[in-house]
This record gives structure tokens, sequence and C-alpha cells, in this order.
């Protein structure tokens, strides 16, 4: 800035020069639409065990108490154990043909009231019966159904093997039936929470059933 005194007729007359300066940015920007989302809303409303998972997912994610949190995403996992295990091999620990064997062996020997329901009783519990334990049936539905064998987020980082199902579901077996919940515990449920919250995140971006 420049300032100049003219005098004309004894008066000062101050003229300034300004010189300004500007500087103009222009950008331009591309969006691109990411299609994968429409895949997925077409899986939310067209498959219903899809639907279940992902509705589950978000409900742990809005829940404020840890337990609730826990239970939530624990009961995609229970969904999920129910829905696949006929994708894994599993041994069954007793052959049908000896069950079968079994229930034919008692027929004429109990009254038929009775032993309808005996019956029903014997194939729902040794017909599902398994060589392999819950946890190894799990581990084996994250593993060879979903490809999942690690989840990796922040802090969160876990091997999906037999050790941490095992966990999971022991805690669950804890919190299900009214285990007192001190401050070590309730720091336990939001850490697990968190790991299946991304286990269930997982799952759903390995969704190919």
């Amino acid at each position: 800035e420049r300032e100049t005194c003219i005098l004309t007729n004894n008066d000062a007359i101050h003229i300034k020069d300004k010189i300004e300066i500007h500087d103009t940015l222009t950008m331009h920007a591309t969006y691109k639409i990411d299609f994968t989302l429409y895949d997925t809303l077409e899986k939310y409303f067209a498959d219903k065990e899809f639907k279940f998972v992902l509705d589950a997912y978000y409900r742990s994610l809005s829940a404020t108490d840890g337990v609730t949190k826990y239970f939530n995403a624990f009961s995609a996992i229970e969904f999920i154990e129910a829905s696949f295990f006929k994708k894994i091999s599993i041994n069954k620990l007793i052959p049908e043909n000896i069950i079968n064997k079994m229930i034919k062996s008692i027929e004429n020997e109990i009254e038929t009231d009775v032993f309808n329901r005996i019956k029903e009783r014997i194939k729902n519990c040794l017909l599902n019966s398994t060589k392999e334990t819950r946890a190894e049936k799990l581990c084996a539905i994250l593993n060879e159904v979903f490809e999942i064998y690690e989840i990796k987020s922040g802090v969160v980082n876990n091997n999906i093997d037999i050790s941490f199902i095992k966990k999971i579901i022991d805690l669950r077996n804890s919190l299900f039936h009214g285990k007192k919940i001190d401050e070590n515990l309730q720091d336990e449920i939001k850490c697990k929470s968190l790991e299946l919250i991304l286990l269930l995140q997982n799952i759903l971006i390995n969704w190919k059933t």
C-alpha cells in the first residue's frame, strides 16, 4: 500500500493506492456409486437368513448395555449354527440304524402314548448328537462355510479357532445362567461383544449362500 501527498492551495490531499491479489482454487470431484449396496439390499429382502443376521448385527451395534449387546450378537451365532451345520462334515455319535433298533426294542414294553413321547425324545437327542463338540462344529462352519479364520480391526486381533469359540460359548452360558457380573466380567463382556460384532461383520461380508 502506497500513500502520497499532493499540495493544492495549501491543502494536503492524501492519495492511497491499493493492490489486491486474489487466489482462486477450483476443484472437480467425481462421485462413484457403490453398487454393492444394492447387492446387500437384494440379499436383505430375498434371503431370510441373511436378513436375520444383519438385523442382529445392527441390534448389537445399537445396544448400550454390554450384556444386551452380547446376547444380540450371540443370537445370530446360534442361528448360524442351526442353519449351516448340514454344510459341514460331521460324524454321528450313534448310527441311525442303531437308534432305530433301540426304539424298536422298547416298543412293546411301554404303553403307546408314553412310547411315542420317548421315541421323539430319543430321536431328537441321539440323532442330533455328534462326535464333534459344539465348539468344533461352530468353528468348522465359520472356517469352512464362511472362510473366516481370523478377525482383525483396531485392538481386536483373534484367530477363529476352537479356543476362541469355547470362550464365547462359555461366556454365553455364564450369562444365561445368571452369573453375577462384577467389574472384571463387565470388561470381558465388552471385549467379547466387540469381537462378536466384528465376527458378524465378516460373516455378512463373506455371505455366499
